[in-house]
C-alpha cells in the first residue's frame, strides 16, 4: 500500500489506484500529513466545510469517515493490506507503516544523503536523486487553506528546495558542469527567485570554460 502526497493525492493497494472523492480526498491527504497521530474532529470539520460549519457537520464528518473506511478496506483474499482509520477520542487517526508515504521516505532518503555526502558523494548522490524522484508535482492541492496543511507543504517544499541544491553542489564538487546547467535552469524557470540557484549556474557557467554571457542566452 502506497499513499503518495508529494503531488497529487494518490493512493495504491496491491497495485491498484483507489479513486477517492473530493471529501475524502481531503480528510485523507490531512489524516496523511500526521501518520499515526490523532487529528481533532474540530480540525476536519473546519477543513472541510471552513469556520461556518453547519451543526450537523460532525455527522456528516462521520459519514465521510465511514466511507474513506470502505475505499480504504483491502482485499484480504488477495493478501492486500492497507491503512486503518481509527476513532480515537475526540479525533481520527491513521493507523498506517510510515515508509507507506512518501513523505516519510522522501525525509528518510534526504537524511541519508547528508549523512552520506562528505565521506561518499557518489552514494549521497543517488540518494538525493531517488529523494527528489518522488515528487509528481506541487504539494497537495486537496487540502486548501488549511493551515497546518499548509504549513507541512511548505515544509516539505523547502526541503525539497535544499535536497536540490545539496544536489547539485555535489555534482558541482564532482566537475559535472555541463549536466547541471540545464537542470538548474528548468529549476529557475519555476523558482526564478532562488539566489542560491543563480549562483550555483554561474559557478557550473564558468567552470565549464565557456563565457557564462553565451550560455545565458544559448
Amino acid at each position: 500500500m502506497e499513499i503518495s502526497v508529494l503531488g497529487p493525492l494518490r493512493v495504491t493497494i496491491g497495485g491498484r489506484l483507489v479513486a477517492l472523492p473530493a471529501k475524502q480526498r481531503t480528510l485523507l491527504a490531512i489524516l496523511a500529513f500526521q501518520p499515526n497521530r490523532t487529528v481533532s474532529t474540530d480540525r476536519l470539520i473546519v477543513a472541510l466545510w471552513g469556520e461556518d460549519a453547519s451543526p450537523t457537520a460532525i455527522k456528516t464528518l462521520q459519514s465521510h469517515m465511514f466511507q474513506l473506511r470502505r475505499l480504504l478496506e483491502p482485499d484480504t483474499s488477495a493478501g492486500e493490506h492497507g491503512p486503518t482509520i481509527v476513532t480515537d477520542g475526540r479525533g481520527y487517526r491513521l493507523g498506517v507503516d510510515p515508509v507507506a508515504i512518501d513523505a516519510r521516505n522522501f525525509e528518510g532518503l534526504l537524511e541519508q544523503g547528508r549523512v552520506a555526502s562528505t565521506a561518499d558523494p557518489h552514494r549521497a548522490l543517488g540518494l538525493l536523486k531517488e529523494a527528489l524522484a518522488l515528487w509528481r508535482g506541487p504539494g497537495l492541492a486537496e487540502v486548501g487553506d488549511e493551515p497546518l496543511a499548509t504549513a507541512e507543504i511548505e515544509r516539505l517544499g523547502e526541503l525539497r528546495a535544499s535536497a536540490f541544491d545539496e544536489l547539485i553542489q555535489i555534482r558541482l564538487a564532482l566537475a559535472d558542469y555541463d549536466g547541471v546547467i540545464p537542470e538548474l535552469r528548468r529549476e529557475l524557470s519555476e523558482s526564478p527567485f532562488r539566489e542560491q540557484l543563480w549562483a550555483s549556474l554561474m559557478v557550473a557557467l564558468v567552470r565549464s570554460g565557456r563565457k557564462a554571457e553565451d550560455r545565458l542566452i544559448s
